[in-house]
């Protein structure tokens, strides 16, 4: 029988390396995930909605109006652009796949933000 005070030492190990294993993201690495997902995606629209999702992780999310319907594109928490903050309701934004430029419209002028 395994005394109690040693096992709860090991649960206690096993349980902080768990949490090092799985909240250890190096910055670097999630940078380039960021950039590579922002660089894949693709939109046009006009920004009808902008709220964080709480179903979804409290992702910042905007609801675009396209040509094809509605479509809901989410910028991601770790976004340090300020893309987010900077998109207000009625804002015409685009992005060319392959690129990291967002194109912004709002009241007839034009804005390009480049992401890091």
């Amino acid at each position: 029988m395994v005394d109690f005070t040693v096992r709860n030492a090991v649960v206690s190990i096993v349980v902080l390396i768990l949490l090092i294993i799985l909240f250890n993201r190096g910055d670097e690495s999630s940078a380039d995930n960021l950039t590579d997902w922002y660089r894949k995606m693709e939109f046009e629209g006009v920004v009808i909605g902008k709220f964080n999702d709480t179903d979804n992780h409290f992702n910042r999310t905007l609801v675009l109006r396209s040509y094809q319907g509605l479509e809901q594109e989410v910028i991601d928490n770790f976004d340090s652009s300020g893309l987010y903050n900077y998109l207000m309701l009625n804002d015409s934004v685009s992005k060319v796949k392959n690129q990291l430029d967002f194109l912004v419209s709002r009241n007839g002028s034009d804005t390009v933000l480049t992401l890091p």
